[in-house]
């Protein structure tokens, strides 16, 4: 059954991979920004001029990213994606611009004011957290058992997580953080396995980004860890560095800070 699996995932794969159409957008001078986790973004062409609505459909890859950006431009995330392994899994029936055309997804969500002129997203108030009515964001404090896994999409001085598996759009983050400057291939996910009881606020995801959102979302802060410095005075945020030097946690995909 196992081998039968595996042989229709490598199929469509490979009849994706057939049937893909690449059509690069001309260049056009590109200005550096900065995500959250401190990742260049490469601002290039991004006219749309085309009458699909969405950019992402026959742009996927069988088991890698690629480390080209659709459209040169690292704000829409690289031009291939895959379609196996747990990465391929978790983008299954993702839309980079969430079925919008690419300049109006960019005019709606990225401010090039942002970040004295280099540009940045327009990330959701209250942390991205569904909202009650009185304006306060809609989380629980949620303990991390030995053993449990988790993961994310951006590098580890970030401090935002989901349980492993959630899908991408599920997470209603932008498309650029599957982008990874030191490993392409690898989609800028990381995933990680829980070693050390600790507590991380937990709630559901808004929907962001033209993207559904709806998962779960866990927020590493420094208030709920006894004994953890507290590194940003106005979010309270603790990375996930953090996590894996004090041995809270270990990687189960990186070659630093590896489960044993």
């Amino acid at each position: 059954m196992q081998f039968r699996k595996s042989m229709i995932s490598l199929t469509a794969g490979a009849l994706l991979l057939a049937g893909a159409a690449f059509a690069d957008a001309t260049s056009a001078s590109a200005a550096p920004a900065s995500t959250t986790d401190g990742a260049t973004i490469t601002v290039g062409a991004t006219t749309d001029d085309s009458t699909t609505s969405d950019p992402t459909g026959g742009h996927r890859s069988l088991g890698e990213c690629s480390e080209a950006d659709f459209r040169d431009d690292s704000r829409l995330g690289p031009r291939k994606l895959p379609v196996t392994g747990e990465v391929g899994q978790e983008l299954s029936h993702y839309q980079r611009t969430g079925g919008e055309p690419v300049q109006q997804f960019l005019d709606t969500w990225w401010d090039p004011s942002a970040r004295s002129g280099q540009g940045g997203w327009q990330y959701p108030p209250q942390s991205g957290y569904l909202i009650n009515p009185d304006g306060t964001p809609r989380r629980a404090v949620t303990s991390l058992t030995p053993g449990l896994e988790f993961d994310r999409f951006g590098g580890t001085s970030g401090n935002f997580a989901s349980p492993e598996g959630t899908k991408y759009a599920a997470r209603a983050i932008p498309p650029s953080n599957l982008d990874s400057v030191t490993d392409p291939g690898s989609c800028n996910y990381h995933d990680y396995r829980v070693l050390q009881t600790f507590s991380v606020y937990s709630g559901t995801i808004r929907p962001w980004f033209d993207q559904p959102g709806y998962g779960q979302q866990y927020e590493v802060v420094s208030a709920l860890i006894p004994g953890a410095p507290v590194l940003d005075p106005v979010t309270d945020a603790l990375p996930i560095q953090w996590l894996l030097d004090n041995h809270l946690i270990c990687s189960t995909t990186d070659a630093t800070n590896p489960c044993p």
